[in-house]
């Protein structure tokens, strides 16, 4: 009888198998006033509904300024909460929000912030590739809050555009 209940619990530990995910992630960003820079990143995501995952998103941007005086690197960590539009077959379309916290490196000709806090809105499209793997293609409009200048008055907000291509891991 034990086997039985055994048994029993399988398709249960299937479905939880396929409830994490990790994300590699590679591509470009286009911060409005800036040079293109590049982005990479990393996705963990748990699903918390039938259509619904909650995830945090570590990435590394470059922003450069147009006259390439100063390159300044933001390390971004944002808690994301994502919906997908079709959960069924072999294309899934989704959109989603994050809200995070990022850090600000090489800032001594760019800016008196060291972190700032951030928002997020993203939408993209994951292809199976096989059981457990997909190809994502992911825009994601990412805006640093309250940045400030060097005199350290006045805060803006500066907007990211980021295009990236990752692989997803199911597990």
């Amino acid at each position: 009888m034990k086997s039985l209940r055994t048994l029993a619990l399988l398709p249960l530990a299937a479905a939880a198998a396929q409830a994490y995910t990790i994300e590699l992630q590679l591509g470009e960003n286009r911060p409005t006033g800036y040079k293109n820079g590049t982005v990479v990143g990393l996705n963990i995501a748990g699903q918390v509904g039938q259509n619904v995952s909650l995830g945090l998103n570590l990435s590394d941007q470059n922003i450069e300024d147009t006259a390439s005086t100063y390159n300044v690197k933001a390390r971004n960590a944002s808690f994301d909460i994502v919906y997908e539009l079709n959960p069924r077959g072999a294309i899934h379309p989704y959109i989603g929000a994050g809200i995070g916290y990022a850090w600000l490196s090489d800032t001594e000709n760019f800016t008196k912030s060291k972190s700032v806090m951030t928002s997020s809105a993203l939408a993209g499209i994951r292809f199976e590739l096989s059981r457990d793997v997909d190809i994502a293609f992911n825009v994601r409009n990412t805006q640093l809050h309250s940045v400030s200048n060097l005199a350290g008055t006045s805060k803006n907000a500066i907007k990211l555009w980021e295009s990236t291509v990752g692989l997803r891991f199911k597990f």
